[in-house]
């Protein structure tokens, strides 16, 4: 969707009648076209959004092999998924890589970087480029019992690895292949229907009571999102963001929220280097994600085809929580621990549907 003559419009997003930050909107046609800022066409300034002249659109590949089997009343399932891209945008950067970095050295970044000949007050020149690539393999495995005698069950298992390639945040010629930011390794998910055969030869009262009730559960969990370890203050003084030495195994066999990872296997190399074994971008993945929904259903029958159907839905009925990545900075106080969860804490809802 770029077309001549390579431009990118940025603004504060306008919704629902505010913009980003939740302020109205300060700027309006009634006031008439605003005063343009004098520029220097020869000596432009501050950062620079680019588009790639050769900048094309992504192809993506998908593909996939499926082979079913089918025993009363019963399917198994099992496959190969995947997908390849290339001509992919910078994953994990809307503007894209910053084309004018400065060497890695000593000094005063402005002056070296790699524009400052042609442009000495232009900072950053983050590039939109269409020259990265994507994979996705994953082995998938299905079990589903058909609906019979009122019992239903759906379970599936992934087990996956989604890579991205990428530019270097030190230097924007330096490609790097890492596990995407969604790569999620290991996924199970369980979906369960039970009709309950309580009173179905009662009468009465007692029939009107206990007939008619269902039970429903949905289960998942997984394994976490990978993270990256940066330092908190660069040390390459290139004028973007780098990463510490690995001088160990980050690994802990007993993670927990106040030290998921050994925060001694990363070191800060020294000022005005890049380092000589540095860190691999999304080194790490965060903790697991699990959660359990369940409902009960209960139809009243009406006249004819309507029924009434109270409902009571509960939403991560253990309340377990969930919890986000850990800081991933060297030289941050809070360096290796979780402070944040994700998801919600248990919800209830009751209903009540009339179908007819």
């Amino acid at each position: 969707m770029k077309n001549a003559p390579w431009v990118a419009s940025y603004g504060p997003a306008i919704s629902n009648g505010t913009v980003a930050g939740g302020q109205p909107p300060s700027v309006f046609l009634s006031n008439g076209l605003p005063t343009p800022v004098a520029i220097d066409p020869a000596n432009p300034s501050g950062a620079i959004i680019a588009v790639d002249q050769n900048f094309k659109s992504t192809r993506v590949q998908q593909f996939n092999l499926i082979v079913e089997r089918e025993f009363a009343g019963n399917v198994l399932g099992a496959g190969y998924v995947g997908s390849r891209g290339d001509r992919v945008l910078q994953n994990g950067g809307a503007a894209g890589p910053d084309i004018n970095l400065a060497p890695v050295g000593p000094g005063a970044v402005q002056g070296r970087r790699v524009l400052a000949s042609l442009a000495p007050n232009i900072t950053s020149v983050n590039i939109l480029r269409s020259m990265y690539e994507s994979s996705y393999n994953a082995l998938q495995l299905v079990f589903q019992r058909r609906y019979h005698a009122g019992f239903s069950i759906n379970s599936n298992y992934t087990l996956a690895h989604n890579v991205w390639t990428g530019s270097a945040p030190w230097n924007a010629s330096v490609i790097e292949r890492y596990d995407a930011d969604n790569d999620v390794r290991h996924r199970l998910g369980l979906l369960v229907n039970y009709e309950l055969p309580w009173g179905r030869t009662l009468t009465g009262a007692a029939k009107h009571f206990l007939t008619g009730w269902q039970v429903n559960a949905l289960a998942g969990w997984q394994t976490g999102l990978p993270f990256n370890i940066t330092n908190a203050a660069a040390r390459a003084n290139t004028g973007g963001a780098d990463r510490p030495n690995l001088i160990g195994n980050p690994e802990l066999d007993n993670p927990t929220i106040t030290r998921f990872f050994d925060t001694n296997a990363f070191q800060a190399q020294p000022v005005n280097t890049i380092g000589d074994q540095i860190v691999s971008r999304n080194l790490l993945h965060g903790p697991s994600q699990k959660r359990l929904d369940m409902s009960l259903f209960k139809d009243v029958p009406l006249q004819g085809m309507a029924r009434l159907q109270l409902r009571m839905e509960v939403y991560n009925v253990t309340n377990t929580p969930s919890f986000a990545n850990p800081n991933g900075q060297l030289g941050n106080a809070a360096f290796g621990t979780i402070t944040n969860t994700i998801g919600t804490p248990r919800q209830m809802q009751f209903a009540v549907k009339l179908l007819f």
